[in-house]
């Protein structure tokens, strides 16, 4: 839910000339990828009708343009980096 209620702070920030248009490009970028995964999509799915229809357009335009990810293991992949760390700070 946080991601949605940052991106339509930045939407809208970016409609009011609050936010250039660098900016806005990061943020789009950022919400891409939050859209390749499964979960933010779900989750977006399930609430985006209690948004505006323009920020509805905005996001739906986002996640289409989105690929889902495969799901990875953050964990597993966390402890593999600190393993390869580890091994660089020994040699």
């Amino acid at each position: 839910m946080a991601h949605i209620s940052h991106a339509e702070d930045s939407f809208y920030q970016h409609q009011d000339g609050l936010l250039n248009d660098a900016a806005f490009e990061t943020f789009v970028g950022a919400l891409k990828g939050w859209f390749r995964s499964s979960g933010i999509r779900a989750v977006w799915k399930g609430i985006r009708n209690a948004y505006p229809r323009d920020f509805v357009e905005f996001m739906d335009k986002a996640c289409a343009e989105a690929r889902i990810a495969q799901p990875i293991d953050t964990l597993a992949q966390w402890e593999a980096d600190i393993a390869a760390e580890k091994v660089l700070a020994s040699a």
